[in-house]
Formats: structure tokens, C-alpha cells, sequence
């Protein structure tokens, strides 16, 4: 079965929309950004300082640790030269861009097909928009964000990013699954 499945056989034999959506997204830049644990309180403040300048939300990875998405070039050049003026000596950047890959899972149905691989609350009164966590689907360690009410970022290192599509489309199967059957299929 490839490419994406606009309608799905239902136990009847009758066709349903799917309610789970899956792509993936080139974001222009992903920075990981590393305080020293002295320090966590007063980078973190300079760090939601430089994102909201830029526009953009950390998303904590751990204790003294946060990734930055910069959806585009403007975004990414402005946030590097923001983070290098402003994070001070107590914090370092890397780029991430090219070792991580940004997954999107959408959908009415995206939380109960996420219970399937991630053992954490999803539940919007545990984890809101905006939320953050890191946390395993399956074997595989994923960067979990909550971006939307039925829509979360899942980031993933670029060698299982081809493990996570495959693993998170079967278990979007009982709702259908509006994505290309391989993540190289996008093209």
C-alpha cells in the first residue's frame, strides 16, 4: 500500500476520512541550547527574552537544556545572532538542523494513536499547548510537543526519523492515516 490514504475501509466495507495526519516539516534552523546548571534560572530568563524577540518557543529537553525551531531563514538568522549577544557566558548554542527531524502528527484522533508508543499523560490538563517534553514512542527517544489542541511536534534524530514515520503510522492505522507509507516518499 503507498502513498497516502485519502479514505479508510472501515470493518463495513464502507470508507471513512482519516483522523490522523502525519508530515514532517524542514524547519529553517533547530538550536539546542545548554546552560550551566548554576546558571539555569537567569539563562532560562534571557533565553524567553530572545524567543519572544524572535518569535519563536523553547521547548525544554531537560533540566538546563531547550531546543529553538526557527521556521525560516529571517527567523534563523535573527535567533542566531540573538542567542550569541544575549544568552552570556554561562550558556553555549549549537546547531541542531541538521541531525534532527521535526514530525508532525495531527488530527481528532492524534492523542489516542500517540497513547499508543508514548507512556506519558497527553491529556490537555496535563499537558497543554505549549508543553514540552522529552520522552520515548516505542524505543525510540522523541522531543514531544504539544502545538495545538489535536496537534503535536515530535522531534527525532535524523537516522530513526524513518523508524518513528514507520511506528507511528501503525499505530494510526485504526484511524487511517493521511501520510505517504515512507518518510523518504515526501518528495
Amino acid at each position: 500500500m503507498g502513498g497516502s490514504m485519502s479514505d479508510v475501509a472501515n470493518g463495513a466495507g464502507r470508507t471513512r476520512t482519516p483522523t490522523v495526519m502525519l508530515a514532517a516539516t524542514l524547519p529553517a534552523a533547530i538550536f539546542l541550547v545548554l546552560a550551566s546548571a548554576k546558571a539555569h534560572d537567569a539563562v532560562a530568563k534571557r533565553l524567553m527574552t530572545i524567543a519572544s524577540a524572535v518569535g519563536v518557543l523553547p521547548r525544554s529537553v531537560g533540566r538546563d537544556k531547550w531546543l529553538i525551531i526557527a521556521e525560516t531563514g529571517a527567523a534563523t538568522a535573527k535567533l542566531r545572532q540573538s542567542l550569541a549577544a544575549g544568552l552570556g557566558a554561562e550558556a553555549s548554542f549549537l546547531d541542531q538542523s541538521d541531525s534532527r527531524t521535526v514530525i508532525v502528527a495531527d488530527g481528532p484522533d492524534v492523542r489516542e494513536m500517540l497513547a499508543k508508543g508514548i507512556g506519558m499523560d497527553l491529556a490537555p490538563d496535563s499537558f497543554p499547548e505549549g508543553a514540552s517534553a522529552m520522552t520515548a514512542f516505542g524505543h525510540l527517544t522523541v522531543q514531544v510537543t504539544r502545538t495545538a489542541a489535536n496537534r503535536y511536534d515530535l522531534i527525532v534524530t535524523s537516522s530513526f526519523a524513518d523508524s518513528l514515520w514507520e511506528s507511528l503510522r501503525e499505530a494510526s492505522l485504526e484511524f487511517g492515516c493521511d501520510a505517504p507509507e515512507k518518510l523518504t516518499d515526501l518528495g
